[in-house]
């Protein structure tokens, strides 16, 4: 009985943080773009209370900013305009980010129970952007989520590491119906790694 509750004691702290950083080698191709979330948005003259009060009781979020509210309201089941679809199809097609290893160790910076952070010492390269390390987190407490961010000359990237073959980006697009009215669309950008 000794010997189990010893080795329980020695295995949990042990087990607690055995997840560790995703290896990222090779070049990852843009593959395809997928909406997230999308969310209403509009501006409403703060004397204008007949549409303020339009928009709450269709359970919009409004928020005062200066002369105007700012009502937002979250959708669910929108699919993304098939010309916006064609667009960020066109802006990535051709676009990656190639990863090249390197003999050093990723560096622990942060060690708790829900959250683990490296330093890694891989090279990175996106659109002729080179850089020599990047941030890896790893969240815990329900399912884990890896991420990276990476500090380029044209500023920086936070992506979400699915698995070794394929990573996503957050972007953000905005659709105008007027000069108050958009749609906003939340995107994921995803890169599968090439096989050559």
């Amino acid at each position: 009985m000794k010997k189990l509750i010893y080795s329980l004691a020695v295995f949990l702290p042990l087990s607690l943080f055995a997840s560790g950083p995703i290896s990222l080698n090779g070049q990852f191709m843009f593959k395809e773009v997928t909406a997230a979330v999308a969310r209403d948005t509009e501006l409403v003259p703060s004397m204008n209370t007949k549409r303020f009060n339009e928009l709450v009781a269709d359970h919009y979020d409004c928020y005062l900013r200066g002369d105007f509210f700012y009502c937002q309201k979250f959708l669910h089941g929108v699919f993304m305009p098939e010309d916006l679809k064609n667009d960020m199809n066109m802006l990535w097609a051709g676009r990656f980010f190639e990863f090249i290893a390197s003999s050093k160790a990723p560096s622990i910076t942060n060690e708790s129970e829900d959250l683990m952070e490296w330093d890694i010492f891989d090279y990175a390269r996106f659109e002729g952007f080179p850089a020599s390390e990047y941030h890896y987190y790893l969240l815990r407490g329900g399912p884990e989520v890896h991420k990276i961010v990476i500090n380029f000359g044209s500023g920086q990237k936070w992506m979400v590491i699915e698995n070794e073959n394929r990573i996503s980006m957050s972007v953000q697009r905005t659709v105008r119906s007027s000069n108050l009215k958009s749609r906003i669309f939340d995107l994921e950008v995803y890169f599968i790694r090439s096989s050559n």
